[in-house]
C-alpha cells in the first residue's frame, strides 16, 4: 500500500511539472493563447475545424486545472470501485458460507462511499472551482 501511495505521489509531481510551462517561475498569472490544430480538453478553445485557438494559463492556473482534473477523475474512479465492490461483495453473500464475514465488507464499503460523499461536500465548500 506504502509503495503504491508513493507512485501515486511521483506521477503527480511529475505531471503537475509537465504542465507548467517554461514562464512559471515567474510572477504572472496571464493567460496565453496557442494556435492549435485540434481542440485541447480541459481548455477553452475557439476556432473552425482545423485551426483552434486555445487559452492556457501560466503557472498557478495551470495547477489548478490539473488538480481539478486530478481530483474529478480520483474521486469518479473511487466511485466506481465501491460500486464493483459492491457488486462483488453481494455476488459473494449469495455464495460464501461466511456470511458476517461478507456483511462486514459491504458495511466497510457503504462507509467508504458516504466518506467520499462527505469528502465531495467539503471540497465543494472550500475550493468550489474544483467542480466547474
Amino acid at each position: 500500500m506504502k509503495k503504491i501511495i508513493k507512485i501515486l505521489l511521483i506521477v503527480c509531481i511529475v505531471l503537475s511539472f509537465i504542465t507548467i510551462n517554461s514562464t512559471s517561475f515567474a510572477v504572472d498569472s496571464g493567460i496565453i493563447e496557442v494556435k492549435v490544430t485540434e481542440k485541447l480538453p480541459g481548455l477553452e478553445c475557439d476556432g473552425s475545424k482545423s485551426d483552434y485557438t486555445c487559452k492556457v494559463g501560466t503557472w498557478f492556473s495551470s495547477f489548478t486545472i490539473l488538480l481539478k482534473n486530478l481530483v474529478k477523475w480520483f474521486s469518479y474512479i473511487a466511485m466506481l470501485w465501491a460500486i464493483l465492490f459492491i457488486i462483488i461483495n453481494g455476488i459473494l453473500y449469495t455464495m460464501w458460507m461466511d456470511k458476517e464475514w461478507v456483511k462486514k465488507r459491504i458495511i466497510q464499503t457503504l462507509l467508504w462511499i458516504i466518506v467520499l460523499m462527505l469528502s465531495w461536500v467539503i471540497l465543494y465548500l472550500v475550493a468550489p472551482w474544483v467542480y466547474y
